[in-house]
């Protein structure tokens, strides 16, 4: 084997060293990254067909809060089921039912019966799913890799993750644009069955469960996670930061849309080029945290991390020209990454393993607890301010998390 040979080789090995986790572990990464990629897809297509049809951001924006209200109501209790059931059989179900849901969302399209029914129906059983995938997804990881490999897990799960988050409104409306609603919807229900056999072929290295609990669940057992985060200063002073950071992000892409639409004046493409563009950015990023070890100072990692965000959003607010919007899309999607993955690491390295699915389940619901107000705020501002005011005011926002988690020793020195 000639030199060169040897050393294309070479570098190809130390380029997928951070995806040589293991088989087991490519297996819920392909899966939850194609279910991840597949929601936001038809999340997007969802949302720019009311947008298209009705000319109203608070309508769009109903559906979003309806993403988001089964969090709040469910989150306690899919807890409990994640600490008592195979948490691989959550994501199973979880992916089949969206595919029935998207099928029968295209099938009314492809009728001429379609209509915010089923776009409200659709994003209600996303919430729902929502509920129980996250917090089984993060309860799973350390279940399938070495304890050593739980950061760099975590970032390629963020890589995949975040990719999902912004690619897939750019697919959305790519494909929107170019297949039309009903091909879109269609495909998508296929997306999600087949992620839903990937995960169905994984087997965890360890129990993928706290193990068998006898009774029915109760309050008590709920409360554990709630007793958690009362013993573990760190955990509730993350927990907060979360909350802060969800009520500035959660109705950002809602922002995003209806500024490149209606004051840029540009069409599907051009926003799902954009998304594009910040996919790629966070991509290079979650990669750029998996070759590392243990990433130090995650705390003030962190802080970095909602401080660019918040600059993003400030220039994207400000931007009249496509070319600067871009730029900020880059940074967005190169931000997130260090925001995400220290959290996660955290949270996994100081939660005990018959608690997980507790801890996990409350820490998406209360992160998300004030987005269901924030979202139709942000739907009306936007018809009544415009697009500007409301990404500077989230830019503001981001910023004063950025400077609190600075100024808390507890966060700053994780």
């Amino acid at each position: 084997m000639s030199q060169r040979a040897t050393g294309i080789m070479s570098l190809g090995a130390t380029l997928l060293r951070p995806f040589t986790l293991g088989r087991e572990y490519s297996k819920l990464w392909g899966g939850q990254t194609l279910s991840a990629l597949t929601d936001n897809i038809t999340a997007m297509a969802l949302s720019i067909l009311v947008l298209q049809r009705t000319g109203s951001a608070t309508k769009a924006s109903l559906g979003l809060l309806l993403q988001m209200i089964p969090a709040l109501i469910l989150g306690p209790g899919a807890g409990v089921v994640l600490d008592r059931v195979q948490r691989k059989t959550v994501l199973v179900v979880s992916d089949i039912s969206r595919a029935v849901a998207g099928l029968i969302a295209a099938c009314a399209l492809y009728g001429g019966r379609f209509g915010l029914i089923h776009v409200y129906g659709w994003m209600t059983l996303s919430g729902i799913v929502r509920a129980f995938y996250d917090p089984a997804t993060n309860a799973l990881i350390p279940t399938v890799v070495s304890k050593e490999s739980i950061q760099p897990a975590n970032a390629v799960h963020t890589l995949g993750k975040n990719t999902a988050m912004i690619l897939g409104p750019a697919i959305g409306g790519f494909a929107l644009s170019r297949l039309g609603g009903t091909w879109t919807l269609a495909a998508g229900a296929l997306a999600f069955s087949l992620a839903a056999s990937c995960v169905a072929l994984m087997q965890p290295l360890h129990e993928d469960r706290a193990g068998r609990v006898a009774g029915r669940p109760g309050l008590a057992e709920a409360m554990e996670g709630f007793k958690f985060y009362k013993a573990v200063p760190l955990a509730m002073h993350l927990l907060i930061m979360a909350v802060m950071v969800n009520l500035c992000t959660m109705p950002s892409g809602l922002a995003f849309q209806y500024h490149v639409l209606n004051v840029l004046g540009r069409d599907s493409d051009v926003l799902g080029l954009l998304f594009s563009i910040a996919a790629v950015a966070s991509s290079v990023a979650s990669y750029f945290m998996a070759t590392r070890g243990r990433w130090p100072r995650l705390g003030r990692t962190m802080a970095s991390g909602i401080a660019a965000m918040a600059v993003s959003f400030g220039v994207i607010g400000i931007s009249r020209h496509v070319w600067q919007v871009f730029l900020a899309f880059a940074l967005f999607g190169a931000s997130t990454p260090f925001i995400q993955v220290p959290m996660s690491t955290i949270y996994q390295e100081i939660t005990p393993q018959d608690v997980r699915g507790r801890v996990f389940a409350l820490r998406f619901t209360v992160s998300t607890f004030l987005s269901p107000v924030s979202t139709p705020l942000v739907g009306i501002w936007l018809d009544s301010l415009g697009s500007t005011a409301v990404l500077l005011m989230l830019a503001g926002g981001l910023g004063t998390v950025s400077l609190a988690a600075l100024s808390t020793p507890t966060i700053r020195d994780a």
